[in-house]
């Protein structure tokens, strides 16, 4: 297993010297495979399968990736971004990314006072799908 490592730490070294801009990254939402959707305070939204193996083989999967992403995934992808749903986002969680040297992304942040909590307190860039509440910096 320490070969492949080295492996991948070498081949992500010979991408990016060859361009230095190359990053990769990855998205991560609770129920991804399960459910259409997650939102908070309303949960999980309808989910993918109406069959009953194929809805507990989707759960399973969702266990599966929660729990491979953090400890090896993240590593074999070579990813430096992890883009982090706003509503699974906690402290723990961003510094528990940090301390693996991948940095964390809110999304999809919109009401002002999740930007400024994700902003302020996270110390986290975030993606939005709004500018609705942020003050200009330039008088139109």
């Amino acid at each position: 297993m320490n070969g492949f490592r080295l492996f991948l730490k070498v081949l992500d070294k010979c991408v990016r010297r060859g361009d230095p801009q190359i990053v990769c990254s990855m998205a991560y939402r609770p129920h991804i495979f399960s459910n259409e959707y997650f939102k908070y305070p309303e949960g999980k939204g309808p989910e993918r399968a109406t069959q009953f193996w194929k809805k507990y083989f989707f759960t399973l999967c969702d266990s599966l990736h929660l729990w491979a992403l953090p400890r090896f995934t993240y590593f074999i992808v070579g990813i430096s971004i992890i883009l982090l749903h706003k509503d699974y986002l906690s402290a723990k969680s961003v510094l528990d990314w940090r301390s693996k040297g991948v940095r964390v992304m809110a999304w999809t942040v919109n009401s002002p006072i999740e930007k400024q909590h994700t902003a302020r307190n996270l110390k986290i860039t975030y993606l939005t799908d709004t500018l609705t509440g942020e003050a200009s910096t330039h008088n139109c």
